[in-house]
């Protein structure tokens, strides 16, 4: 019942795939050898799911978790703090008019409070006639984003072979861990 299934891996060696059950509801397995697989608890709050999802894990183990929601166009995105025992829903990541997400952890930076968390995403229906990337980031490891940035301006070149489709950006995000660029 999947589709478009995401993996992550944690440094101590835990497995992580989010993918959608028949339903189309997010669904979330957890592997301590890669092999042998255990759904976890639901994140929920979907009330339109779409095959879209992403999956992170940071250093301290914490899991981020998203899936688009068709109903308000927007991520609906957890995080968890147990194993996926329990999620906790995270905030400013339902920007309307958005498509298709990908995150990455970076480093902590100075005192934040936690890794910074980005997520790379493009917008959907109002791209069809300005198309771009936009990346949010979160300070505090994954429970709250900012404002999205556009990573092109017109009349960049970068900016102006986005417009060649409404999907035809990047397809995933990475940090430096050294640098965290």
């Amino acid at each position: 019942g999947g589709a478009e299934p995401r993996a992550a891996i944690s440094t101590k060696g835990v497995h992580w795939i989010t993918t959608n059950a028949t339903n189309g509801d997010e669904k979330v397995y957890r592997s301590t050898d890669g092999v042998h697989w255990k759904g976890v608890t639901r994140p929920g709050g979907q009330t339109s799911p779409t095959t879209d999802v992403d999956v992170v894990v940071m250093p301290s183990g914490r899991v981020l978790t998203s899936e688009l929601d068709f109903a308000g166009i927007n991520f609906i995105t957890h995080y968890s703090d147990d194993q996926g025992k329990t999620w906790v829903q995270s905030q400013g990541t339902t920007y309307a008019d958005t498509d298709r997400q990908w995150f990455a952890v970076g480093p902590r930076v100075g005192d934040e409070p936690g890794p910074r968390v980005y997520l790379l995403f493009h917008n959907l229906l109002s791209g069809t006639a300005n198309h771009n990337m936009f990346v949010a980031t979160s300070k505090d490891g994954g429970q709250t984003f900012g404002a999205p940035l556009p990573v092109a301006v017109p009349p960049q070149q970068d900016y102006l072979d986005l417009q060649c489709a409404d999907s035809g950006g990047p397809s995933n995000i990475f940090v430096d861990q050294r640098t965290g660029k």
